[in-house]
């Protein structure tokens, strides 16, 4: 890694996670989603900028490879504790993207559950009800339809185009 130019912590992030494809693969880890092939085509990119991404998110320490199995070439990606202290960027993302880039009509395109209250907290990263701060294992992720409906496609195409259906 080069040698910071500014003491600037915003500047200093920007090379690891000021790329929007880097938050699209974050909100896909986040998700469960781990396998290359289900990254790629959930955060609807070319292979080429997924792999790209992912071997620079690795390099920074925010994903780890992992072999999955007994198969020698299938890896999984996993957050590393760099990486999952990202959560609450992407909570931030998510609440300003639903206040400011939808229309009053639409609704959210997700929803969580905090697991040890079982309650909505909204969009906020801490708990209205239980004032405790969402951490991305303890809540249970809910899709809109409109939003599971354009995963499943995303997911169909992925691998229709691969051969496999």
């Amino acid at each position: 890694m080069e040698k910071p130019t500014s003491p600037c912590p915003i500047e200093r992030s920007d090379p690891v996670v000021g790329d929007r494809y880097v938050m699209r693969i974050l909100r896909e880890l986040f998700s469960g989603n781990t396998s290359f092939e289900e990254i790629q085509a959930q955060a609807d990119i070319t292979p080429q900028m997924a792999s790209t991404r992912l071997k620079k998110m690795v390099a920074t320490g925010l994903v780890e490879r992992r072999r999955r199995g007994a198969n020698k070439r299938q890896r999984d990606y996993i957050l590393t504790e760099m990486g999952k202290s990202l959560f609450p960027v992407l909570l931030a993302l998510r609440e300003w993207g639903e206040t400011w880039q939808k229309d009053a009509d639409e609704g959210a395109a997700t929803r969580y559950i905090h697991k040890p209250c079982g309650r909505d907290p909204g969009l906020s990263a801490v708990c209205p009800h239980c004032l405790v701060p969402l951490a991305h294992d303890e809540v249970e992720t809910l899709r809109s339809p409109e939003w599971r409906a354009v995963r499943e496609a995303r997911h169909s195409a992925r691998f229709k185009k691969a051969g496999r259906t």
